[in-house]
């Protein structure tokens, strides 16, 4: 069945998450004084809702660190970095990131 090809799905090579409208804010964006971890978790992880915590990685001493750095401590990991438009055949999320 090729009825897709001229007439594909909603939201087919956009924006991850553009197939449906976006979630009200309200209530997800949260900023020192956090909630409560049972609070958060009630509202967030049985609810199955995303959360902005703004400002918590101020402090981090990671947050500092150098890409040597960064390799001394997690030189091992492979990571891939996928763009946020979906892109068939797309190797950007494989390039080093160093080039």
């Amino acid at each position: 069945d090729l009825s897709e090809v001229n007439n594909p799905p909603r939201g087919h090579l956009q924006k991850l998450g553009s197939w449906k409208e976006p979630l009200s804010t309200e209530g997800l964006i949260y900023t020192k004084p956090y909630p409560h971890p049972r609070e958060f978790w009630r509202r967030h992880a049985d609810g199955y809702k995303p959360a902005v915590l703004k400002g918590a990685q101020a402090g981090w001493p990671c947050m500092n660190w150098t890409r040597e750095e960064l390799d001394r401590r997690f030189g091992w990991v492979d990571a891939k970095l996928e763009p946020k438009i979906e892109a068939r055949g797309n190797d950007t999320g494989y390039k080093d990131l160093d080039s």
